[in-house]
């Protein structure tokens, strides 16, 4: 398969993926859609591009075949990607910032950081910004689960 191809079905299922986003959270209660909404509507807009680039590319990398390697280092983006839809998926059984401490620190590991120093400093500085922003400001009700 050409990597124009592999572009274009990626962006068909990142757009697929955010639908259901969008569908699954169109009922929360008390505007609690606000931002897996502007994310979901941010994923689809991001693939539109995603696809519309691949397919009005005229560059001669987009037409050599594509690499099916599976390795750790080949493909750490997508692991990455699929831990985002985890962390998703259980911000509505453990709660948001729960979640998001949890995501923070696998995401670090994930990506070679192995300082705890760091991982730490930035849970300190991100966790109270995002309950700033997303509680204080946007009066948002985030998902609170079994935890916070």
């Amino acid at each position: 398969m050409q990597r124009y191809m592999g572009d274009v079905i990626a962006g068909i299922v990142f757009i697929g993926i955010a639908g259901w986003i969008v569908w699954y959270s169109w009922d929360f209660p008390a505007g609690g859609q606000k931002f897996s909404n502007f994310a979901a509507v941010s994923i689809i807009l991001m693939a539109i591009v995603m696809i519309a680039k691949a397919i009005l590319s005229k560059e001669p990398e987009m037409k050599r075949l594509m690499n099916f390697d599976f390795s750790w280092s080949s493909n750490k983006q997508y692991y990455i990607a699929l831990l985002v839809i985890i962390y998703w998926s259980i911000s509505f059984v453990i709660g948001y910032f729960v979640a998001t401490l949890l995501f923070l620190v696998i995401a670090a590991w994930m990506s070679g950081i192995r300082d705890i120093k760091v991982i730490a400093i930035t849970a300190v500085i991100l966790l109270p910004a995002l309950y700033g922003f997303f509680i204080l400001i946007l009066q948002a009700d985030m998902p609170e689960g079994m935890f916070f």
